[in-house]
């Protein structure tokens, strides 16, 4: 009873304090509502955005490549790669000085993927049997959203070192395997091109001298036959 008497005497302290506390609570729901919403914008942004990845193909025949892919799901628009230090290779064309790492790339599309071959697995070790590191700085924006990203991935070979691994044959291996053949018959074609020829001089040769000695022979046969005949080819007009 006195709770109930103390409520009505300061009724206007009661309401005062729980409209304060509805504000309060009012607040605090609409802020949290605005961080769900929040959150869930965000959410969404970054399930559509794009999202480019570099790193280092190794293929167990001994091919590196450099691969660029938007792995999101949308379009990548002028991306930018730095890649520090300077990737000196191939040597006949290093890729420090390609288009790829000196311009931007207007377009890349989802699950869409550049490959640049680097070298030889065993090519780019150095003294010390060790791969060199590098770093690659990736820049890009959206197509949907005027947000710009930026990514930092590290290139390193040297986890895969002292690793099992079974070789794959790929196109590269068949096309070796067909060049080496052509090659190899090639080399047993004119080998045994060499050897008719010399088969057919051979012969030549000793069909000339057959002729020779039949021609020799006829002609002491008729000397010694006593006939008087007139040879026609003199005997220095022979060819052998």
């Amino acid at each position: 009873m006195e709770i109930i008497d103390w409520m009505d005497t300061h009724q206007g302290v009661v309401m005062g304090v729980l409209t304060f506390v509805y504000v309060v609570a009012t607040i605090l729901i609409l802020k949290a509502n605005y961080n769900s919403v929040k959150e869930m914008k965000k959410s969404r942004e970054e399930e559509n955005r794009p999202y480019i990845i570099v790193y280092f193909e190794s293929k167990s025949n001994g091919p590196v490549n450099l691969i660029i892919k938007n792995i999101g799901k949308t379009l990548a628009k002028d991306t930018r790669i730095q890649i520090a230090p300077d990737l000196e290779y191939p040597d006949s064309y290093p890729l420090s000085k390609s288009n790829l790492l000196n311009k931007p790339i207007s377009d890349i599309p989802p699950n869409y993927e550049y490959k640049a071959f680097v070298g030889m697995s065993w090519d780019l070790k150095d003294k010390h049997d060790v791969y060199p590191i590098y770093t690659a700085n990736v820049s890009y924006s959206g197509v949907n959203t005027k947000n710009y990203y930026n990514e930092e991935y590290t290139l390193d070979l040297n986890f895969q070192s002292g690793l099992l691994f079974l070789r794959e044959r790929d196109i590269h291996d068949i096309a070796k395997d067909i060049h080496d053949y052509t090659k190899n018959s090639k080399r047993q074609l004119k080998s045994i091109d060499s050897s008719l020829n010399k088969i057919a001089i051979a012969k030549n040769t000793e069909n000339q001298e057959d002729n020779k000695k039949m021609f020799w022979i006829d002609w002491f046969w008729l000397i010694l036959n006593g006939r008087d005949c007139c040879i026609s080819i003199a005997p220095e007009s022979i060819q052998v």
